[in-house]
């Protein structure tokens, strides 16, 4: 398709990362096609930077437009972001935030669990193992996969590695005044945010906890609460392809290792030959795998006010979730998976914590949680 001089110089300076430049020229094109256009023009380049500036966010863009204007740093790759021991049979794969995508605080989050997961890998003495158990000559196929995300879109398609780590952000509905500006809906690709009169409203199954609503939510009505993991292992993209197994839905990075840990462990008890993906086929998070998340068991005294506020509160959330006692109690404890560790850490009882999330439960109308 023509391009106008005046497009092409405007999307040179279109606010957006280097990597994505080819993509931004297609979507110009995109554009101009839907419009019946024969030739992208300025006001179609314009129309592709606000497709952007929504895709990426506020923070983003405008490091990006400080670069352009000389206000502001170039935009740089993040090297801590990238794996490159070619010693190494383990093989760590980073979504598109280690070319300098996602917000800062992601960054930095994906980071601190890259270093840790490489230090794990080490200690566990990955490397050593997986020779060990290779039935061939050792190759590319003979390594341990890891992928990491850093939101629900997981672009290095974790689901086929051998163990994946899916960042994920609990979104929170303040008591903060909604304009009804709608910038919460133009990201929710589940539809899983409505507007009503009295401000928005996430449906919990729907919403894959990608924070995209409240991340340019101008009066904080929307906010990022809570940020964890979603671990999933024995996936596998080679010639018995397979997808992974969802381990824990929403943890901490503590549980995440833990969890990567016990996955080794498995691997290393495991018959010769035995992929992770084998195992968690054979055993599918049966009782006494390592894997597993611990059965819990809550007994409620309903002559205690303190055990009441707490039942009333699951309960309540459990008619929100249909009567899925089980969903209700991950959504309740989902904030917590922090804070207990905290707990212990301090000596502190959690029964306070608990109380704390039932009162935002207890008599909350149905669609508000």
């Amino acid at each position: 398709m023509k391009w106008d001089a005046a497009a092409e110089k405007a999307q040179e300076m279109l606010a957006i990362p280097p990597i994505m430049a080819p993509y931004a020229r297609l979507q110009s094109e995109k554009i101009a096609r839907h419009k019946k256009l024969d030739r992208v023009t300025a006001g179609v380049v314009k129309e592709t930077a606000q497709v952007y500036r929504d895709f990426m966010g506020k923070e983003k863009s405008e490091e990006l437009t400080a670069f352009l204007e000389g206000k502001g740093p170039a935009p740089a790759m993040e090297d801590e972001l990238f794996f490159s021991d070619e010693n190494a049979l383990y093989n760590i794969d980073l979504c598109f935030t280690k070319y300098g995508e996602n917000t800062r605080g992601v960054r930095d989050i994906l980071k601190d669990m890259m270093k840790s997961v490489i230090a794990v890998c080490e200690e566990e003495h990955v490397t050593e193992l997986m020779a060990d158990r290779a039935p061939v000559a050792l190759h590319g196929a003979s390594r341990f996969s890891i992928g990491m995300t850093g939101c629900p879109n997981c672009c290095v398609s974790p689901y086929m590695k051998d163990f994946g780590i899916i960042m994920q952000h609990r979104v929170d509905i303040t008591k903060a005044e909604c304009v009804q500006c709608g910038e919460c809906l133009k990201m929710c690709f589940e539809k899983a945010v409505t507007l009503t009169e009295k401000g928005p409203v996430i449906d919990r199954k729907q919403c894959v906890m990608c924070e995209l609503c409240a991340r340019d939510c101008p009066t904080g009505t929307l906010i990022t609460g809570a940020r964890g993991f979603k671990v999933v292992a024995g996936g596998s993209g080679a010639r018995n392809p397979r997808i992974s197994a969802t381990i824990e839905e929403f943890t901490s990075k503590e549980r995440v290792l833990a969890i990567l840990r016990n996955a080794i462990a498995a691997l290393r008890k495991a018959p010769l030959g035995e992929s992770l993906k084998a195992i968690v086929e054979r055993e599918p998070l049966r009782k006494g795998n390592s894997m597993e998340k611990a059965e819990i068991t809550l007994t409620f005294d309903l002559n205690n006010k303190r055990d009441q506020k707490v039942y009333e509160g699951i309960m309540n959330l459990t008619k929100y979730f249909d009567g899925n006692l089980s969903e209700a109690f991950m959504q309740f404890f989902d904030r917590m998976v922090y804070t207990i560790a905290e707990c212990e850490t301090r000596m502190q009882k959690c029964e306070n914590l608990l109380i704390q999330v039932a009162d935002q439960y207890v008599g909350k109308k149905e669609g508000h949680a």
